[in-house]
């Protein structure tokens, strides 16, 4: 049988180190893509909905003026606040979240809070009200800016962990 011989060249402790050090990296990129994930989502939808920035379809003249009448807010979507302040960031298991409105929480008129929301985004013929997709447009908007703000995590999380 013949012999042969390895030679190791460079730094094999830095190396050693850096693959001893790729769980907690993975583990820690993980969850922090998520928080800032999360993060931006959360906080692209409440700026849309103060801001009122979307191309969402404008309230009707009947409805506007009954707003008006009832002393409630005129912005669309967000007439007592309930549906922008019941928006939240849900932990559901380890690296995933649910960024929007959980079922079961009743909303002042009496419709499930997650429902009222979904009526928002998708429309409803039989009660005349037009599509108004602040999620989808949101989500939209934030994919062009994905790369960029993966690139950052893993910068981030590369300097925190192999220090």
């Amino acid at each position: 049988m013949d012999s042969f011989e390895v030679t190791l060249t460079g730094d094999w402790a830095k190396t050693q180190r850096i693959m001893s050090s790729m769980p907690k990296f993975i583990s820690v990129l993980r969850k922090r893509i998520v928080q800032v994930l999360a993060s931006r989502y959360y906080d692209a939808l409440k700026h849309h909905l103060e801001s009122q920035d979307l191309p969402l379809a404008p309230l009707n003249d009947w409805y506007r003026q009954w707003k008006e009448k009832h002393g409630l807010d005129s912005r669309i979507l967000i007439a007592t606040g309930e549906l922008m302040d019941n928006i939240k960031i849900y932990d559901i298991a380890i690296g995933k979240a649910f960024i929007g409105i959980k079922g079961g929480k009743q909303h002042k008129g009496g419709i499930d809070m997650a429902l009222l929301a979904l009526i928002h985004e998708y429309g409803s013929v039989e009660r005349g009200m037009p599509a108004r997709p602040l999620y989808r447009l949101t989500f939209e908007e934030l994919k062009s800016q994905l790369n960029t703000v993966l690139q950052a995590v893993v910068i981030e999380v590369k300097q925190e962990v192999f220090v």
